[in-house]
């Protein structure tokens, strides 16, 4: 079968993901890593997703080097004794499992569930842990304190060990001119005087050691070999302790055996996603959404493996009635990394990682890749590369069925023109009838013209700047492109009179005249592109226009209808005590007894109240007034007048029209001082409001209504960039705030946030 994962060299991108990794297991885990079955990657993607959410918020899962804890395992079981450096790094082990448990005790169970059903998984070991520190120190010592005899043992060495200096400080007096330095050395555990070998016959002792010149004997006095031996026979004493120690140790570990792996798996686990995350998030990928429908849908992918700084992305997409596509182009133009970039990505995403797209991709699950890429040639079976290509597409025929995907680069070549363009329709044709995805590049004419004669099959081609002559990487579907084979060979320098007559069997041939259509129907396209370009962008602007229209509406409709609620609440109230003057006049003129005096003054009244319905005396005014329109209740400045109508603005910047015998004169509104202390809240307001706004985890209506109100309170606080935090997750509260934004006058621009914004998964928005 043919290598997949050699050909497009997907151990280099694994390699690159474990380097994130402090996991033995992990790290063998991910550089042996395979596609995954459906439900699998599903899982791996949900919870990759969140660990990426995880880390850009709060930093990805930190764990100590963690190592295969298995053979310890195996060695308790069979009643071994571990050493202190095996216990250490199953104290360790328990440590990181805490913290990563306490890492995610606290955080948004809505957000991180699946991170936290993990955490949840680990057992508590911390009394295992606990007792393995009291005996094991970090240097790997064993402590005075890990037993009661081991202190006592201790104890008594030293004091030994005290008497055998003073003992020693004695003896170097003594014997001082027969000595080649006045000091003790050890040797073979017994304490020594360095004698000159001259005098050896002066000291009784026991000979341990001589000097590499043979000038000095170390001898043991005979003195202190009885102390020498008692701290010897405590030695061992210790070291039994010691083991004692690390046996009853051994057993515990032993009785925690399955928790301590089951800790172990998981702590690779949280390292397997949190090294695909934190990849992922250094080259800005994203999950992809597995779609049920068969589809490929990349937006502006990236090859992993090339500088992202140099690399040119390029979009992809096939369906259910767009299975193949044929690109052609000229050589070098970018093919090859075009078919390698769409197996990388399909392929990364069903190992379960995040792939480098601008947008949240859209994939189908593929049972199979085939691909025959690059130089087939194989030396070690003798083969030609047309050999190897025939070989490697036998293997994908017999195998290839319905829904795989298959890359295939330059089909037909390696044999004389006519046969391997034959060979590429009839392959075309065979992947058509298996109802299978492909991408195929060719420079054979007859493959530009096949998408022509076949609906499920579309052009595609790699854009050549013919002004530079040089190519542009950039892949254009539906375009069929030509090989620009002289242009190319003019680039190299190629001697020009072979160039010259090269164009001129060209012209003989038929080829010329493909090549005249190829250039007048790409012209055509692209006229037909830019256009339609120019259409979505005009139509991108008149929706915008519409929603600021309607939002603008709606707040005109909504002061207006206030207003007629005033209007009609005055008109109420003069209405009442107009009817209770009259009422007054009539008891006044019913009543035998009232004086004409008093009924003159009640009809004043009335009077007085139909002038404040009606002033049908108007009142000169000129722009710059203030005047007030008492049936209203509002005031403001005038600022235009036509006949006897006027327009004013009131002080919140409402604008009405009325007649002039509808108004009065106003004086000019104060303008009101602000109290040390309003001032005071002023700042505190100011400085207490954050800015960022974090959106995550609320229903879109809630999110909008915070976006509204935040908003306007980083305005009030001349704020001139906030961010907006929304989160990866489905996209469903970015496209929110992206639309919300773009009603927004006061909203110069806005765009997703940069590496240390956190990226698409926040909108930086700039204020006017």
């Amino acid at each position: 079968m043919l290598d997949i994962y050699g050909t497009l060299e997907i151990s280099k991108v694994l390699e690159e993901i474990a380097s994130y990794s402090h996991s033995e297991i992990a790290k063998e885990r991910i550089l042996s890593l395979k596609m995954l079955p459906l439900e699998q990657i599903e899982k791996d993607l949900t919870i990759l997703d969140e660990m990426m959410s995880y880390g850009l918020r709060y930093g990805y899962v930190s764990l100590s080097n963690s190592i295969n804890l298995k053979p310890y395992i195996n060695n308790v079981k069979k009643s071994g004794v571990l050493t202190p450096l095996e216990l250490d790094r199953i104290a360790s082990d328990i440590d990181s499992a805490n913290k990563v448990y306490k890492q995610f005790a606290n955080v948004d169970k809505s957000l991180y569930s699946n991170l936290i059903k993990l955490a949840d998984s680990f057992f508590d070991l911390s009394p295992l842990e606990k007792a393995i520190r009291k005996v094991v120190l970090p240097n790997l010592n064993i402590a005075d304190d890990a037993s009661p005899n081991l202190k006592n043992i201790r104890l008594q060495i030293v004091k030994k060990e005290q008497e055998v200096r003073a003992l020693s400080s004695e003896l170097i007096q003594k014997y001082h001119d027969y000595l080649s330095e006045p000091s003790v050395s050890i040797r073979n555990g017994h304490f020594v005087l360095p004698v000159k070998t001259t005098y050896k016959n002066k000291i009784s002792g026991i000979i341990h050691d001589f000097s590499a010149s043979g000038q000095t004997t170390f001898i043991e006095p005979s003195t202190l070999v009885n102390l020498s031996n008692q701290i010897y026979a405590l030695k061992v004493d210790e070291q039994e302790e010691i083991y004692s120690l690390l046996k009853a140790l051994s057993s515990e570990v032993n009785k925690n055996a399955d928790s301590i792996l089951a800790n172990n798996e998981i702590l690779a686990e949280f390292d397997y996603i949190s090294a695909k995350a934190e990849y992922s998030n250094k080259y800005n990928c994203l999950v992809a959404s597995l779609s049920k429908e068969k589809i490929i849908n990349l937006k502006k992918a990236r090859h992993p493996l090339i500088d992202q700084s140099k690399i040119v992305a390029n979009d992809f997409h096939f369906d259910s009635e767009n299975r193949i596509i044929i690109i052609s182009g000229p050589n070098a133009g970018g093919k090859t990394v075009a078919l390698k970039t769409l197996g990388i990505l399909v392929m990364m995403n069903q190992m379960g990682i995040a792939i480098p797209t601008s947008e949240k991709a859209s994939l189908s699950y593929f049972p199979r890749i085939y691909a025959d890429i690059g130089d087939n040639q194989s030396l070690s079976d003798n083969l030609s590369t047309f050999a190897a290509h025939v070989s490697n597409l036998s293997t994908i025929t017999h195998f290839v069925k319905e829904d795989d995907l298959v890359l295939l680069d330059e089909l037909g070549t390696g044999t004389s023109p006519n046969e391997g363009s034959s060979l590429a329709l009839a392959i075309s044709d065979f992947l058509i009838s298996k109802k299978c995805f492909a991408l195929i590049s060719s420079h054979y004419e007859a493959m530009k013209e096949y998408p022509y004669r076949h609906k499920e099959v579309r052009n595609a081609m790699m854009v050549f700047d013919e002004q530079k002559l040089e190519p542009t990487y950039v892949l254009k579907i539906g375009y069929p492109g030509r090989s620009y084979g002289l242009e190319m060979a003019k680039r190299y320098h190629l001697d020009n009179d072979v160039i010259e007559k090269s164009k001129k069997y060209l012209q003989k041939s038929s080829s010329r005249g493909v090549n005249d259509v190829l250039d007048k129907l790409n012209a055509v396209l692209r006229e037909n592109e830019l256009l339609e370009k120019q259409l979505k962008e005009r139509t991108r602007q008149l929706e915008i226009k519409e929603k600021d229209l309607k939002y603008q509406k709606k707040v005109l409709e909504e002061k207006k209808a206030n207003l007629l609620e005033d209007v009609d609440e005055i008109k109420e109230q003069l209405i009442l005590d107009a009817k209770k003057e009259i009422d007054k006049v009539i008891n006044l003129k019913n009543n035998p007894n009232i004086k004409v005096s008093e009924l003159i003054k009640s009809k004043s009244k009335l009077d007085e109240l139909v002038k404040e319905e009606v002033n049908n005396e108007p009142i000169e005014v000129k722009i710059g007034d203030y005047v007030s329109i008492p049936l209203l209740g509002v005031s403001g400045r005038v600022t235009s007048i036509s006949k006897n109508k006027v327009e004013i603005v009131s002080s919140d910047g409402m604008k009405y029209k009325t007649s002039i015998d509808k108004l009065e004169h106003s004086e000019a509104p104060r303008v009101r001082k602000i109290a040390k202390s309003n001032v005071d809240d002023m700042i505190r307001s100011r400085a207490s409001l954050k800015m960022e706004l974090n959106i995550i985890g609320q229903h879109v209506d809630e999110a909008m209504e915070n976006v509204a109100k935040y908003l306007d309170d980083a305005r009030i606080a001349n704020y001139k960039e906030v961010r907006i935090i929304h989160g990866m997750g489905t996209g469903a509260l970015k496209d929110a705030v992206h639309d919300y934004l773009d009603t927004c006058n006061f909203v110069s621009e806005y765009h997703l946030g940069g590496e240390f914004d956190g990226r698409s998964g926040a909108t930086i928005v700039k204020l006017k």
